[in-house]
């Protein structure tokens, strides 16, 4: 029987830790972020430090860049043991002066692509802008993707995809066919997301579903936890936007999440929208995340999208 009390564990990260130098920049939160302010060109993140030099960051062994890149990760988690709710993350990044890393050129590349795909003649200027990026132009799948596998790494990466480790320089871009990016789960090509129960009932995701000039595409799965979370369940929103000549691109959007007969919740940004619930355990036994379930993207102005879980 479930307590009706709710327990909320914060995991937080050694990335407020302190270095050995009174005079060492230290790392503060602000708005989600991680924000370093410093006038030297070392940095310290988690009680590890490393060096700014040249719009590159050097670090001294690939043990330590991990160890920052650990830190960088999302960290969060609220669990209920009352019902099923989203986990609470904080996308962490890391703020330099005079630094731009390969994750905020990716932001900004689908920041402006609402402005690129409108004709063939400004998608090449696009291309052209963000060459740094992959573009995979597979099938009718012409977004920008991050060509690297891990983002919380590309937030350490130069634009180029560069880190300097033990004075060697890296490139750590791993990302370079679409076979790499349906691995990865970054693109609505998944023929397993979901099974039709009937006509207009999905189990566990849906295949594409489209309205005008917008389609969306749920997958829900399951993943290992961390931060003693046993087990996450994973809904999947990836939502796409049609360009000239019927080809699709990823952008910025709402969608909101909710069960048919209970809570709702909302995330705005680029897709895919993972909204991530922490398994829940009783008397040693995992329970059911079953019922039924809604995503509401606001580019089918109202129009709700069902289907049923049970994971």
């Amino acid at each position: 029987m479930f307590s009706k009390k709710l327990f909320s564990y914060l995991v937080l990260g050694a990335v407020l830790s302190s270095c050995t130098s009174d005079e060492m920049p230290q790392v503060s939160y602000a708005d989600a972020n991680v924000e370093i302010q410093t006038k030297s060109n070392t940095v310290c993140v988690g009680g590890v430090q490393f060096v700014q030099e040249d719009e590159m960051l050097s670090f001294a062994t690939f043990d330590e860049f991990q160890e920052v890149v650990k830190s960088l990760k999302n960290s969060q988690v609220i669990i209920s043991q009352l019902e099923y709710i989203p986990m609470v993350e904080n996308d962490n990044i890391l703020q330099l002066d005079n630094f731009k890393s390969m994750y905020k050129e990716y932001e900004e590349a689908l920041e402006e692509a609402d402005n690129y795909y409108d004709s063939e003649t400004h998608y090449l200027e696009y291309k052209e802008k963000y060459s740094n990026l992959y573009f995979p132009e597979y099938m009718d799948d012409y977004s920008v993707y991050l060509p690297v596998s891990d983002k919380d790494v590309a937030k350490l990466l130069n634009v180029n995809g560069d880190v300097k480790i033990n004075g060697n320089i890296v490139n750590m871009k791993d990302v370079s066919t679409y076979e790499k990016l349906v691995e990865l789960g970054e693109t609505m090509l998944d023929e397993k997301s979901s099974i039709m129960v009937y006509s207009d009932e999905y189990l566990n995701g849906t295949p594409e579903v489209r309205k005008g000039d917008n389609k969306l595409k749920v997958r829900v799965y399951t993943e290992p936890g961390s931060n003693g979370v046993g087990e996450v369940i994973i809904v999947d929103v990836s939502f796409r936007k049609k360009g000239f000549m019927g080809i699709w691109y990823n952008h910025k959007s709402k969608t909101t999440l909710g069960w048919v007969n209970g809570g709702s919740w909302s995330k705005s940004g680029f897709s895919s929208h993972d909204y991530k619930f922490a398994r829940v355990y009783a008397n040693g036994a995992p329970v059911k995340f079953v019922g039924e379930m809604y995503v509401d993207y606001e580019k089918f102005n109202g129009e709700k999208v069902y289907f049923k879980v049970d994971i």
